[in-house]
C-alpha cells in the first residue's frame, strides 16, 4: 500500500485495490466527509484532541467517542464504518491497509458498521475503545474510517473505493500519563534545483506521546540587517517517541545566501519549542550545507508577566498606604 498520510482533521484516501495487493493512490471523492464532535474534558486546549482521538488511559479502560459522518457527492451513497490499524514510521502516520489488524484496531467497535447517507445529509456514529485488563504499556496507533466501496469499472479493471479518517493516538499505562517532549537539534540550509531556498529542522521525540509537528521560521539580522518571514512549515511530520526526522520549511527565492538568524517555533498540540541557529544558504541551487547546531530559545514571557504583576501588586499596596496615612493625619 501507498504510504498516504493523515491530514489534520481528516484524510481521504483512494485506494487500489487488486486481490490482496494495493496499488497506487487515486484522487479521492470530496464529497465523504468524517469529523471528531467529542473530545475529553481534560483535553479542552489541545488542539490535537480536537480533530484526532488522542487519549490516555488505564487497562481495563472502555470509553467512546462520537463522530460525524457527511455526504456532499451529491448522490446517496451507503459508506461502510469500520476500525483500522495505523503505525508510525519515518516521519509519517500510516494507515494500513483495510483487514490488516493491530492491538488498538482490536479494540475498538464502530456502531453502527454501515451509513446509508441522502445528499447532503450528515449522520452521528461512535467508536468504543476497550482496553483489556493487563495491556502492556505504550502507544497504540490506528484510524476509525467511513469508505465508499469500490465499484469495478465496466470492461474489467481495479475497483477504487474511497475513505476518510480520524486518526487514534491512544496510550496506555499505569499512573500518570506519559510526558510530550521534542527537541530542535539542527538546522540543515539547501538550496533546491530551481534555486528556492529552504532549511530542514532536525527533530527527535525525546517524549513518550507521538508528536505532530507544524511551526514557522523566522529570519532576522540578515544582510543590511534586514529580516524576513515567518514561513510556515507546509508539511506535519509524526514522531513516536524515541524516533528523529526533518520538518522542512520553504523560503522566499528571493532572499540573499546570508548569514541570518534563523529562529524556529514547532508545536505539537500544548507543547511547544523554539530554537535558533545563524544560518547561510549555499551558492548554487540543489546544494546542502552543512547542518547547524540549535540553540533552545527559553521563553521568557512567564517571567516578565510574574514581574509585571509583582510590580502592580507593590503598587496597590503603596496606594493603600499611602491613603492610610492621609487619612490618619487628616485625623
Amino acid at each position: 500500500m501507498s504510504r498516504s498520510r493523515l491530514v489534520p482533521s481528516v484524510l481521504a484516501v483512494a485506494l487500489t485495490l487488486v486481490g490482496a495487493t494495493a496499488a497506487s493512490a487515486q484522487r479521492p471523492d470530496p464529497g465523504l466527509g468524517i469529523r471528531l464532535l467529542e473530545a475529553p474534558a481534560s483535553r479542552s486546549d489541545d488542539p490535537r484532541a480536537r480533530s484526532y482521538i488522542v487519549d490516555f488511559v488505564h487497562p481495563g479502560t472502555t470509553f467512546t467517542r462520537t463522530f460525524e459522518v457527511s455526504n456532499g457527492t451529491g448522490r446517496p451513497i451507503k459508506a461502510d464504518l469500520y476500525a483500522g490499524a495505523a503505525r508510525v514510521q519515518d516521519g509519517a502516520f500510516i494507515p494500513e491497509e483495510r483487514g490488516r489488524e493491530n492491538a488498538l484496531s482490536s479494540w475498538m467497535t464502530v456502531t453502527p458498521p454501515t451509513a446509508n447517507l441522502a445528499a447532503g445529509a450528515r449522520t452521528k456514529a461512535q467508536v468504543k475503545v476497550a482496553v483489556p485488563s493487563g495491556t502492556r504499556a505504550g502507544e497504540y496507533y490506528g484510524v476509525v474510517w467511513a469508505e465508499l466501496p469500490g465499484v469495478p469499472p465496466q470492461g474489467g479493471g481495479a475497483a477504487v473505493s474511497n475513505r476518510v479518517g480520524i486518526r487514534v493516538y491512544l496510550a496506555v499505562g499505569g499512573g500518570d500519563e506519559p510526558p510530550t517532549s521534542f527537541k530542535l537539534e539542527s538546522f540543515t540550509p539547501s538550496l533546491d534545483r530551481d534555486g528556492r531556498p529552504g532549511i530542514d529542522i532536525r527533530t527527535c521525540n525525546d517524549g513518550r506521546r507521538a508528536v505532530d509537528l507544524s511551526g514557522e521560521l523566522a529570519l532576522g539580522e540578515g544582510p543590511g540587517g534586514v529580516s524576513a518571514g515567518p514561513f510556515k512549515s507546509e508539511t506535519i511530520p509524526t514522531l513516536a517517541p524515541g524516533q528523529c526526522g526533518q520538518v522542512p520549511i520553504r523560503l522566499d527565492p528571493k532572499l540573499p545566501r546570508g548569514p541570518w538568524v534563523a529562529t524556529v517555533t514547532l508545536r505539537s498540540g500544548q507543547e511547544a519549542q523554539r530554537a535558533s541557529a545563524t544560518v547561510t544558504f549555499p551558492d548554487r541551487p540543489g546544494d546542502t550545507a552543512a547542518p547547524v547546531e540549535a540553540n533552545r530559545v527559553t521563553d521568557t514571557t512567564g517571567g516578565r508577566v510574574a514581574v509585571l504583576v509583582a510590580l502592580l501588586l507593590l503598587l496597590a499596596l503603596l496606594v493603600i498606604l499611602f491613603l492610610f496615612w492621609r487619612r490618619r493625619d487628616s485625623r
